[in-house]
């Protein structure tokens, strides 16, 4: 499947073989039901392909990377928006400003004249999807679940793992498994990636067998670090 702007193909999520349940002893077994993912498309080359795609509409003149906006200001029938870019300051007058950020972010930004109060608190109290929360990856060279007839997709009540999927691309160089971290960010931060890490690694080979271990690379993306979506908590 393509869409129809871009021509950016997508794929099905692998959801072919048996869900596992993992219970609080760490015991396993198959689970009656399909994998969630069934059905689910992914974009080919990840959500960053989309993201380039659009960068392509806007011209290299306007198109400011490494710029962070801090403020807006009403001018007359303008709108100068106050800019710090690697080499300072600087400003841009515009007719019109959309704000394409999480409403916690553009809470914190500087308005002249201020906004209204009820506003300001609406901006502030909106949660961001997913600003609390993390994943955990782990690159293999082959998707070894699949040769046991699972689909990578698993639930756990054991461990820092509260669900796992295949993130495997389709072109077949490489497979992946990701998992929803279950840990709040306070104690994801009290426990510090590489313990983080190596819990669920261990919680992985104890759902897929030892193989589970031999991964490539294991990372952790914690959005909760991320100034740019969760403010408050960075």
């Amino acid at each position: 499947m393509r869409s129809e702007k871009f021509e950016i193909s997508s794929f099905e999520q692998y959801s072919t073989g048996k869900v596992l349940w993992q219970d609080t002893q760490g015991h396993v077994q198959e689970y009656p039901m399909a994998s969630p993912m069934a059905g689910a498309l992914r974009i080919q080359g990840g959500i960053g392909a989309l993201t380039q795609c659009i960068t392509t509409e806007i011209s290299a003149g306007n198109l400011l990377l490494g710029h962070v906006l801090q403020g807006l200001q009403i001018q007359g029938d303008n709108v100068r928006a106050e800019v710090q870019g690697p080499e300072g300051q600087l400003e841009i007058l515009a007719k019109r400003v959309a704000l394409a950020i999480a409403p916690r972010v553009a809470g914190t930004l500087a308005y002249r004249p201020a906004l209204p109060d009820r506003t300001q608190r609406l901006l502030e109290s909106t949660p961001t999807w997913m600003a609390g929360h993390a994943k955990f990856f782990a690159l293999y060279e082959e998707p070894f679940w699949r040769d046991l007839g699972l689909c990578g997709t698993a639930m756990s009540q054991h461990g820092p793992l509260a669900e796992s999927h295949d993130a495997s691309s389709h072109t077949g160089d490489g497979a992946s498994l990701f998992g929803f971290v279950g840990l709040d960010a306070k104690t994801r931060a009290q426990l510090g990636e590489p313990e983080l890490i190596r819990m669920a690694t261990e919680q992985l080979v104890g759902i897929f067998e030892e193989k589970a271990r031999l991964s490539n690379e294991m990372f952790i993306k914690d959005w909760s670090t991320e100034p740019f979506t969760a403010p408050h908590m960075a």
